[in-house]
């Protein structure tokens, strides 16, 4: 039941933003969501108060839980579907469109699907429409192409056929992981590491509305588990347009591993981009750059980039890249990762997981880095912890 339920709170989350509702309460669905996906028991046994007892799950949510398991639905979200026009859900999925005028050219033009919008572009349909110019065509038709390759995604069938060889190989450390589910399932999923790494998202990244207070009582939380193996506490920051991250050198320096990535600005220039990135490998307390493509597969498009004088920076300061292991990144892809290689850079593997069910991620990330012919030497969470450590130091 805990997929189907993570489902429907996903699916209220969506047409709550669609509809023009409030956006914190569609993110909150959406973190709940999340939570009850990555559960380890079946929530079809909890009452209506340990319900409650999964993060990010309130009241409000937790009766919507309890009315779906006694009658097959939840009235609100009926209520919402009713709302949409057809097509409108698919719409959204376009990069650089959004809810609001995937709705209003449902609504305006009659357009039911990409098929749709592409060809409502190509006849000029769109010219004179309230909030949409030359410049967001061009956006919106180039969206259509992403979305377009997103839904033929083979690369992912080519992953999971030459993952195995060297998932054996693999230790893995980076496993971007919020304290969703239950330590019982964790426990199980990672067992035979021999280490694990928690980085959770930085206070830039607003939605996550991480503070100092709670990234130090997280790390007190990580210190006292008995888990069996090194565990080691990180952080994921967010690398800004000039290419700061969170936090200064003090606060950085309680970190075991820092991953820096871009969350925000991705329409910035060529030459903005790579200093920005070169930047952040220039901190002493950064070990890891993020998804540097900072694509979403089928939704954004990879960020301009200078990746021949990343990957220098990478290998003149000491700056594994990251394999992102999770289905809708793929990102660095095998063919920047061999390029990378060859200009001496390490890389991290992680499975990129925001619940317990996500860690299931990275046979994707092991494919990608063996066609990217990376051998476990490549790969900082495959050494042994004290070289792993002495790479995370990065001399200072």
């Amino acid at each position: 039941m805990n997929e189907e339920v993570a489902a429907l709170l996903h699916e209220y989350a969506e047409l709550t933003q669609i509809t023009g509702g409030d956006v914190f309460r569609a993110r909150n669905y959406e973190k709940a969501a999340r939570s009850v996906r990555g559960w380890g028991d079946d929530i079809g046994r909890l009452d209506v108060s340990e319900l409650r007892g999964i993060p990010g799950v309130g009241a409000s949510i937790a009766a919507k839980i309890a009315e779906y398991r006694q009658t097959g639905t939840i009235a609100a979200l009926e209520d919402l579907r009713a709302k949409i026009p057809p097509g409108v859900l698919e719409l959204t999925r376009v990069p650089d469109l959004g809810p609001k005028r995937a709705l209003q050219l449902s609504r305006d033009l009659g357009v039911q699907s990409v098929d749709d919008l592409a060809a409502a572009i190509a006849a000029g349909r769109l010219d004179g429409l309230a909030g949409f110019g030359a410049r967001s065509e061009e956006r919106i038709a180039a969206g259509i192409e992403v979305y377009r390759q997103g839904r033929e995604r083979v690369l992912l069938d080519v992953a999971l056929r030459t993952a195995t060889e060297m998932a054996a190989a693999l230790t893995p450390l980076s496993q971007r992981c919020a304290y969703a589910g239950s330590l019982r399932r964790w426990r199980e999923t990672i067992r035979g590491y021999a280490y694990y790494a928690v980085t959770d998202h930085a206070p830039d990244l607003i939605m996550q509305r991480m503070t100092d207070e709670k990234m130090l009582a997280q790390r007190e939380q990580v210190r006292a588990l008995e888990a069996g193996l090194v565990l080691l506490h990180g952080t994921e920051l967010n690398i800004g347009p000039d290419g700061s991250v969170d936090w200064d050198a003090d606060f950085l320096a309680g970190f075991d591993i820092c991953v820096a990535s871009v969350h925000s600005h991705f329409e910035q220039s060529r030459a903005e981009m790579t200093r920005r990135f070169v930047t952040a490998c220039e901190n002493p307390h950064v070990n890891v750059i993020g998804h540097p493509l900072a694509r979403r597969i089928g939704k954004r498009p990879p960020v301009e980039v200078d990746f021949g004088e990343l990957f220098r920076a990478c290998a003149r300061t000491g700056t594994a890249l990251e394999i992102n292991a999770s289905p809708q990144r793929l990102d660095l892809p095998s063919d920047h990762i061999r390029a990378a290689r060859d200009a001496g850079v390490r890389f991290a593997i992680d499975s990129d997981a925001h619940s317990v069910s996500d860690l299931a991620n990275m046979p994707y990330g092991t494919g990608t880095a063996q066609r990217g012919w990376l051998t476990p030497d490549d790969v900082i969470n495959t050494w042994p912890l004290d070289r792993l450590r002495a790479f995370l130091r990065k001399d200072r």
